[in-house]
């Protein structure tokens, strides 16, 4: 199993073994220059990018933070030095880093980043988008200020909207705070296991591109190993035709009865933080039998960044699940509140170097220093005829029960 940089091993008997899964090793990775420029020049459903340009006076690039900051750069540079080989000044190039939806107040990216600046969420730095099911919403007021609007994101799962790409950095990355706290009420609402699998229209997602003017988007396919595709154009074109080839990629169909599922999280650094944790327990949950035993393999070499979730649920565990909507909105209540619904509905065991203390007072997993001393104790505890599914990156992987 990927963990980290490196890779851990766990030892299945062969008569409690259902199926190994694995992502296939990707035939070629993607110059990251090179296939940016390939993706603006043939892009889907949409103008060419060196088209688009033409007529701007300013751009603003929307990035959608990656798993980790050299990736982030690499895409921005990339893209500018595209930009500037067909007459861009870097001047009129604007990078706005989009919000993080799971810790909303977490800074994003660089300032110092060819003008870069992390979106805002005070008033002064908001317009007026429109009204969504009564609602007024606001959005980030340097993007709706730009002649030609750009947004990148990496295209995968997402526990709350089923996916996540580009479109997704506009909507609800620059959307006010306010409005996210509504979207993840009207998500939290709903009974666990329609949590787990959410609606997948995208079509509020995409009225919202829609009402900001979203000129082009750049999705990219990123592994491990490095970038698999990159997907541009027309923000509904280039989203409905990256997640066809995702599903292609990484979708699995699964039956019969699963007691235990063991699987890695995708290593660095996809593994290294808790909103990744909670995506790969979302992925696990749509598998396994209700009460039975998940057991991941990740790091969690960045858990200190989430250290106010982590205290958030400590806090939680003492009173009411809802309580934290009652005192206005919590940024880290959300994700706390679906850790705490998680270990509800099965039994979660890591391997990781988090500290022992928040794996069990906080997440209330049971850590673990070895994925064969985390098997045998689930095999033990479910029964002695107990069925595992091992997966190799639960990160990535999505499930189709039949």
């Amino acid at each position: 199993m990927p963990y980290g940089k490196t890779d851990v091993f766990v030892n299945i008997p062969d008569d409690r073994l259902i199926d190994i899964i694995k992502i296939p090793s990707p035939t070629r990775l993607i110059d990251l220059r090179e296939g940016l420029k390939n993706s603006a020049e043939n892009p889907i459903g949409s103008e060419r990018l060196s088209d688009l340009i033409k007529p701007a006076k300013n751009i603003v690039v929307a990035v959608q933070k990656p798993h980790c900051s050299t990736l982030l750069m690499d895409l921005v540079e990339a893209l500018n030095g595209l930009l500037g080989s067909w007459g861009v000044k870097s001047d009129d190039i604007r990078v706005i880093f989009s919000g993080d939806v799971a810790q909303p107040h977490r800074k994003q990216g660089s300032d110092t980043l060819n003008a870069g600046s992390s979106h805002s969420y005070t008033a002064s730095e908001l317009v007026t988008l429109g009204n969504f099911e009564g609602h007024e919403v606001k959005i980030n007021k340097v993007f709706m200020q730009a002649d030609l609007k750009i947004a990148i994101g990496v295209f995968e799962p997402h526990y709350l909207t089923g996916y996540w790409g580009a479109p997704h950095t506009v909507a609800p990355g620059l959307l006010d705070l306010k409005m996210l706290e509504m979207l993840y009420k009207d998500a939290l609402n709903k009974d666990y296991k329609d949590i787990l699998t959410p609606d997948t229209s995208f079509e509020e997602v995409f009225r919202a591109c829609d009402a900001a003017g979203l000129n082009f988007t750049i999705n990219l396919f990123a592994e491990r190993s490095g970038i698999i595709d990159i997907f541009s154009g027309d923000y509904k074109s280039a989203f409905r035709e990256a997640l066809k080839k995702y599903n292609e990629r990484y979708r699995q169909k699964v039956n019969g009865h699963i007691d235990v599922v063991v699987a890695g999280v995708g290593g660095a650094p996809y593994d290294s933080t808790l909103p990744n944790l909670y995506q790969a327990v979302s992925n696990a949950l749509k598998v396994i039998d209700q009460q039975g035993c998940v057991i991941l393999a990740s790091e969690c070499e960045n858990w200190l960044a989430s250290k106010n979730l982590l205290d958030t649920l400590i806090k939680l565990r003492g009173g009411s699940a809802s309580s934290g909507w009652s005192t206005g909105y919590l940024p880290e209540f959300p994700l706390a509140y679906l850790f705490m619904k998680a270990i509800e509905y099965a039994d979660i065991s890591i391997v990781s170097i988090m500290p022992h203390y928040y794996s069990k007072k906080a997440l209330k997993f049971r850590p673990y220093r070895t994925l064969n001393h985390a098997l045998q104790t689930a095999i033990n505890r479910v029964n002695k005829q107990a069925k595992v599914l091992a997966v190799q990156d639960i990160y990535h992987t999505t499930f189709t029960r039949t």
